[in-house]
């Protein structure tokens, strides 16, 4: 019987998902979107080594039906002969409080996820009601969950403690979490093996419409840009980034609007969308003529980036093994690479190598370079399986 560790990412309208044979090898990856608005299946799975494709539109009026489609797709398909030959399902969970590394799922830490929604409505939730409602469907299967804030507990206090009444530090968890965990840790492996060395200290970029920084110091998280929840740091592709929070209360004040309706803007509304009518880079980057929004969406972003960066090294007191860009934008804009490395003196990028066609990883800095800089393609679902396989193990 062939053995596979389904991935599952849950958001509040859709469902990611991948389906990893035994040896890390992808079998099938896609996503159920428009959850309780129309339904979007869209899937694409290998048969006999070929990559086929298969969408359609069906009812998805909450996700106990999409999870019941897709698995019934998946056997339909004869991308498994029964539901037995999967052998784990690994969740990713946004917030996972103190939890500090991936786990099997039971009693304590479902409660420890639903505790945390509190911190995460957004996010813990629908990943939460995903994971019941999968454990109820895959009966006798470990359901493993890999937490994106569990990278970050290693901050220390000096930098993710808020200077609020302690009232609130106590009672309601408030803390620096940090987000893109999962991705991070990816990276900071993969540069372990480039560099043939570990306890890193890396500034890792991931930049995508969600975007973050994260210091590394002597191979652990010492620092990021998101905090309490991912509003916090970069200006993002619909998130306003840092501001000043007296912001809520002249809005509030002025508008009548709630703290709720606020939050949403700021969350929904603002960043790269609110200055230049699109929260894709890929609008931005494809201008066919001058826009004075677009060109200031793109410097304000990249300025953002330079600011935090330059924090980070003077955390790392100037040790850097290596600056790493990776994510949508950190991955596919040589532009933006170009533009940010530019504004930061000794950083020395290679035209060509920046321009060139990203594999796993490339090297994109000059031998003069004060700093090595490179792009490397993370991969958080494969993060997610090698966790689930080995605590299935």
């Amino acid at each position: 019987m062939n053995k596979n560790i389904l991935v599952i990412n849950a958001g509040s309208s859709s469902l990611k998902f991948k389906l990893y044979d035994w040896d890390m090898k992808q079998i099938a990856s896609g996503n159920c979107e428009r959850i309780g608005i129309d339904g979007l299946f869209k899937m694409d799975y290998l048969e006999n080594n070929e990559t086929k494709k298969y969408s359609t539109n069906p009812d998805f009026s909450n996700h106990d039906l999409a999870i019941d489609f897709l698995l019934n797709k998946l056997l339909e398909l004869k991308i498994l002969n029964s539901l037995d030959e999967i052998k784990g399902v690994g969740h990713r969970i946004v917030q996972g409080g103190t939890i500090s590394q991936s786990c099997v799922v039971d009693d304590a830490v479902l409660k420890e996820i639903e505790d945390c929604i509190s911190l995460a409505p957004l996010h813990n939730k629908p990943e939460a009601d995903v994971l019941k409602i999968v454990m109820n469907k895959i009966k006798g299967v470990k359901n493993v969950v890999v937490f994106d804030t569990s990278f970050h507990t290693t901050i220390p206090k000096v930098n993710y403690y808020y200077a609020v009444p302690t009232e609130w530090v106590e009672k309601y968890k408030i803390k620096k979490y940090g987000f893109h965990g999962t991705s991070y840790r990816f990276i900071n492996e993969k540069m372990n093996l480039i560099l043939n060395k570990k306890d890193l200290n890396l500034i890792i970029c991931h930049l995508g419409n969600g975007a973050s920084i994260c210091c590394v110091k002597d191979g652990k998280s010492y620092d990021t840009t998101m905090g309490l929840t991912p509003l916090c740091g970069l200006v993002m592709g619909t998130r306003s980034g840092d501001i000043d929070a007296s912001i809520f209360d002249l809005v509030a004040r002025q508008t009548n609007k709630s703290c709720q309706e606020i939050f949403n803007d700021l969350n929904k509304n603002s960043g790269l969308k609110a200055i230049c009518g699109s929260s894709d880079f890929r609008d931005i980057e494809e201008k066919t003529q001058p826009n004075n929004e677009y060109d200031f969406a793109t410097q304000l972003f990249v300025q953002r980036v330079v600011n935090y960066v330059a924090t980070f090294i003077n955390h790392l007191e100037n040790k850097v093994d290596a600056i790493v860009f990776t994510a949508g934008i950190g991955e596919n804009a040589p532009e933006i690479r170009d533009m940010v490395c530019k504004k930061i003196k000794g950083l020395e990028i290679n035209k060509a190598a920046n321009e060139s066609k990203i594999g796993e990883f490339q090297k994109i800095s000059q031998p003069l370079s004060k700093w090595p800089i490179y792009v490397v393609r993370t991969n958080e679902e494969i993060k997610i399986a090698q966790d689930t396989k080995k605590l299935v193990e």
